[in-house]
This record gives C-alpha cells, sequence and structure tokens, in this order.
C-alpha cells in the first residue's frame, strides 16, 4: 500500500474507533416512573412528559418534567398534588449512553438506547432523598422515557 494512504487511513481509524459520542436527547419525550418507600408505605405512579435541551457539546442538559398522572397508595393527602406539579430538570449529564438528572428530590441514572424498533428510549432507576413533600425518608424506583 502507498504511504501517502496510510496517513488518513490512520486518521479515519482513530476517529471510527474514539470515543462514542453521547446520544442526542433534545426533544420532547412520553415519561413514566414508579417508586416506593418502604418506611411510609407509599407507593406512586406518575406519567407525562419531559421537554429536554441539550448543549451543543452534547453532555449538559436542562429540561421541564410535566405530570399529567399521578397515582399515590399512602402517604400525605398533598403528595398527588405536589407530585403534578412542573419540575425543571438540572444536574443533568449525557456521557455516551448513560444519563443522571435530577428532577425535584430525586436522582435519575439510566440509560439510553436510540433507534431501536420501539423507537428512542430511556430507563434506570431512582432514588428520592427528602421532600415527598417534607418527609426525610427514601423513596427508590423506577422510569423509562420514549419518544
Amino acid at each position: 500500500m502507498n504511504k501517502t494512504y496510510l496517513a488518513p487511513l490512520a486518521v479515519a481509524l482513530a476517529v471510527a474507533c474514539g470515543s462514542d459520542p453521547n446520544a442526542q436527547i433534545s426533544g420532547e419525550w412520553d415519561w413514566s416512573a414508579t417508586f416506593t418507600s418502604e418506611v411510609l408505605g407509599v407507593t406512586c405512579v406518575t406519567a407525562g412528559s419531559l421537554l429536554l435541551s441539550q448543549s451543543s457539546g452534547g453532555s449538559t442538559v436542562s429540561g421541564l418534567r410535566s405530570n399529567t398522572d399521578v397515582a399515590c397508595e399512602g402517604g400525605p393527602d398533598n403528595l398527588e398534588e405536589a407530585l403534578g406539579q412542573p419540575a425543571q430538570v438540572i444536574n443533568s449529564e449525557v456521557n455516551g449512553t448513560s444519563i443522571t438528572m435530577e428532577i425535584d428530590f430525586c436522582d435519575f441514572d439510566g440509560t439510553i438506547m436510540l433507534d431501536t424498533p420501539a423507537g428512542d428510549v430511556m430507563s434506570g432507576t431512582l432514588v428520592c432523598q427528602e421532600g415527598i413533600p417534607l418527609q426525610p425518608e427514601v423513596f427508590t424506583g423506577t422510569w423509562e422515557a420514549s419518544r
């Protein structure tokens, strides 16, 4: 092989074998979450939308979560009302196909899968450390989103 072709080939291979770019998740997603506090005997199921905006570098994410359906068994009377309020998506980051988000008082970790037969999907786990509403108990659960 001619040496003239080796340099561009080496550059192309380096780019192709480099780290995966961050998944692009800007846009509106249908969303749901289920979480429980064993201590309080509370289980909640929420559904609605996530409207996400991703930075030009692709790692920083912000947005808004809107729950249109909320159902809780147990807990304080104002729990469903509190969970039905829109909330900002903050301190959020995409790293390849992994995502971390903070919404209200909960930390979300998940995996992003784009272009699947079911469309674009994200799913993972959540941990809520405080404030549902004003309770210092830990809530754990799962979440998923699709578009």
